[in-house]
């Protein structure tokens, strides 16, 4: 897509014609040239047009097409506004009344467009509520404003049709809009189906709907049939074992990934120089296919690369000026594998060979044996990030952290006033969530992402009922930078709520009765073990002998107790292994050894049943016959908050 401007006006820089101006970044105001023939109008312009001052994706797909299709050029088809400025997509007519001056001083200064092309019912349903369209809707006529036709295009799918009606209205012959030809893909769909790794589930994107996700159930010849003749986009889900690639994906969602787009793609294909782009559907957006060594997983391969383009400082852009700006990830690694390619609007970039040919160079493609771009990918994570020696469990704990502490490099940390209830547990967080839980979402692109990771400490530390909240504070009370929040919060509470009952879905909870066993014993034990505190006659009696209260504090036992037994419920299984990094996840690794001895030593609910092996620290454990089965009753999902007032000495 072009990314040609015409000239922005400073004179609505600063207008205060209506509320909108409240909450703005900027205002988009492009000047139309004398030449317009065609003016794009969409419904109101988003923060982030405001702040990269480019249309939005959705509407250069119209502006381009009609360039193209019917000769036009970037002065005579431009894209615009009926809302210059503000924040959200809520629109009433008198604001698009305010606005509407813009298109008297466009008229005054001799522009005289002979098309306006609304695109979206929206954007008309506002024009006409303003008073701008006539009864019918097919006549532009502000007050005082030049008078042009008007043409309706609901979405991308009525682009076609769309191009035909203006082609009429400014007498032109408009070249037949190509057709793919499906009919030799459609052959080729069980060549596409072995090209993938192994994968348990499938989701199927329709027009007008969002991806509807089963975890059951790959996907089928019929699947990858459908999606090969463009009927819909079909994706495979949950992979498993080692996989043949991973998908670097460079959206064009909003305006700040529009405007970075061309350097963007460029500084990919300069690291990736054997990956395969493939642009992945009409939206423009592409997908680089690379290649993985043998026996590696899709989620390790893509935290890998992940961590590669954060470190080349890829994945995020600011937009804006000072104060007024606005961060949108670009890149994203996504955890799971994309829509599968050349489906509708998808083709291998750059190539002019037809779509089975194109289709053959990429299975070609999968089936070679080159990994030399991830392979250099990982090589320079490594080192960056000092990952030698570690097992694969260690490497993505650091892969994690280091990229949330890089997401939220450079952010504020806010202050939190003294009655919001964050305060209780903020403490208890990451740095990194300590950060997002005061100050909201970051960056367009990353609210699903950072409302997973909030949800999935905070069930290690309040109630159901609590999480739920406190993730509801935090949305109503957070200044987040987030798209979907602006336009529908209703959806993303609704959304908000199922992350959190997909994460207790995974979870079973101790049952309470073993719990209030087990903490009792716990309590006991320690006090058994315990030193009385020094200057105490009790303590020079005990000299030589290391008390527990010398080591550890109680609620660091309590928790790693209870985070051991959840997993044994979790995975309703009486026997386990349980690693090292249980036993020394809230006092260090150097203390694990220590903290194993004192939990298997009560001998109350755990038994060691086979030693490590060699080389290894993780042994097998069993549930006594104590707490084994568990009982039906109330479950405890985090460990209870206990009564500080009362102390054991």
């Amino acid at each position: 897509m072009g990314r040609s401007l015409v000239t922005l006006s400073n004179r609505w820089r600063d207008c205060t014609r209506c509320a909108r101006h409240q909450r703005r970044l900027a205002v988009y105001a492009p000047v139309w040239p004398e030449e317009v023939e065609v003016v794009v109008l969409g419904a109101g312009a988003s923060r982030a047009v405001q702040a990269a001052q480019t249309p939005g994706p959705d509407l250069l797909v119209v502006v381009e097409a009609l360039q193209r299709e019917l000769g036009l050029s970037e002065k005579t088809c431009i894209a615009d506004y009926l809302a210059a400025c503000g924040m959200g997509t809520r629109l009433t007519a008198d604001e698009v009344a305010a606005c509407a001056q813009r298109f008297v001083q466009h008229a005054a200064s001799g522009a005289g467009p002979k098309v306006i092309v609304f695109f979206g019912q929206k954007a008309l349903g506002v024009a006409f509520e303003a008073g701008l369209v006539d009864a019918d809707g097919l006549t532009w006529r502000p007050v005082g404003a030049t008078v042009a036709k008007v043409v309706t295009i609901e979405d991308h799918r009525a682009l076609g049709k769309g191009i035909q009606r203006v082609a009429r209205l400014l007498q032109k012959n408009a070249a037949p809009m190509r057709k793919e030809n499906r009919g030799l893909l459609s052959a080729k769909a069980q060549d596409l189906l072995h090209a993938l790794g192994d994968h348990t589930g499938h989701g199927v994107l329709e027009a007008e709907a969002s991806w509807n996700r089963s975890k059951r159930g790959r996907l089928s010849i019929r699947h990858v049939q459908a999606h090969l003749a463009g009927k819909y986009y079909v994706a495979p889900f949950h992979p498993k074992g080692s996989w043949p690639f991973v998908v670097i994906d460079v959206d064009r969602h909003n305006a700040v990934q529009e405007a970075v787009f061309p350097k963007t793609l460029g500084s990919l294909q300069k690291l990736f120089p054997k990956s395969v782009a493939i642009r992945s559907s009409p939206s423009g957006g592409i997908h680089f296919y690379v290649r993985l060594p043998p026996g590696l997983s899709y989620a390790d391969g893509a935290l890998v690369l992940r961590a590669f383009v954060t470190l080349h400082k890829l994945r995020w852009h600011h937009a804006g000026h000072r104060q007024r700006s606005l961060r949108a990830e670009i890149v994203e690694v996504p955890e799971q594998p994309v829509r599968l390619p050349f489906g509708h609007g998808s083709f291998l970039l750059g190539s002019s060979k037809a779509l089975h040919e194109q289709f053959d160079e990429y299975i070609q493609f999968i089936r070679r044996a080159d990994h030399d771009d991830f392979d250099k990918a990982s090589r320079y994570v490594g080192k960056k990030l000092k990952l030698g020696g570690h097992s694969l469990l260690v490497r993505r704990g650091l892969l994690l952290k280091s990229m949330l502490a890089e997401e939220v490099r450079g952010l504020p940390r806010l202050p939190l006033g003294d009655t919001d209830p964050w305060q209780e547990v903020i403490k208890k967080l990451p740095d990194s969530l300590q950060i997002i839980a005061a100050s909201g979402i970051p960056a367009y692109g990353t609210r699903h992402r950072w409302t997973r990771a909030l949800v999935e400490h905070l069930v290690d530390l309040v109630p159901p009922e609590n999480v739920r909240s406190l993730m509801r504070h935090w949305l109503h009370n957070r200044d987040h930078v987030s798209e979907d929040w602006e336009v529908d919060p209703a959806l993303v509470e609704r959304q908000t709520v199922t992350i959190i009952n997909g994460i207790y879905k995974k979870l079973h909870g101790v049952p309470e009765e073993f719990w209030s066993h087990i903490e009792q014993h716990i309590l006991a034990t320690f006090q058994l073990n315990s030193r009385p505190r020094v200057g105490s006659n009790e303590h020079s009696l005990t000299a030589g002998r290391t008390g527990w209260n010398f080591q550890f504090e109680l609620e660091d036992i309590v928790r790693t107790v209870f985070f051991i037994a959840r997993r044994f419920f979790d995975l309703g299984r009486r026997e386990r292994t349980v690693s090292f990094r249980e036993f020394g996840r809230f006092v260090g690794k150097d203390n694990a050894r220590v903290m194993r001895r004192m939990i298997v030593g009560m001998g109350a609910w755990l038994w060691q049943t086979a030693s490590a092996e060699p080389g290894k620290h993780a042994r097998i454990y069993r549930l006594t016959d104590a707490v084994w089965p568990p009982t039906p009753g109330p479950r405890l999902f985090c460990p209870p908050i206990r009564d500080a007032s009362k102390t054991l000495f």
